[in-house]
């Protein structure tokens, strides 16, 4: 989180969501508890290509805290070079600290597990903020 002459300013938090009603309603928990949402559709087909996807900077993810990143319709969460393993670690080069939502998910040891929260998909309101919060928490440390 930073700080603007020693106040604390709301976290901003990079919210990677295709499915605009779930983009929409996340988004909403996380203003509703303080946080800074940046909404964003995410890597579009047919070649699930973005920014971070293709190793460029991206603005957005320059000043957010953290990523929520919904892999579930994006391939290769754990099968290095696809889109969804490029955009993890993509965030994870720029030191950010990433909540994912997935269907599926083998344990990665290419990262260290305080840097990676995984969560099923559908999360509820608790689930999704305890997440986000204790990831921003856990990032202090690093």
């Amino acid at each position: 989180m930073k700080t603007t002459n020693d106040k604390e300013v709301s976290p901003v938090v990079l919210l990677v969501e295709p499915n605009e009603r779930d983009r929409e309603l996340y988004g909403a928990w996380l203003e509703d508890a303080g946080m800074t949402p940046i909404n964003c559709p995410g890597p579009k087909v047919p070649g699930f290509t973005c920014l971070g996807t293709c190793g460029r900077p991206c603005p957005l993810a320059e000043v957010a805290d953290l990523a929520v990143v919904d892999t579930r319709q994006l391939p290769g969460l754990s099968t290095r070079g696809l889109p969804a393993w490029r955009l993890l670690r993509y965030y994870l080069g720029r030191g950010k600290p990433v909540v994912v939502i997935a269907d599926h998910h083998r344990k990665d040891r290419t990262f260290r597990p305080e840097q990676v929260r995984v969560l099923s998909p559908n999360p509820g309101l608790e689930s999704l903020l305890l997440s986000v919060k204790s990831m921003l928490r856990e990032a202090r440390t690093w």
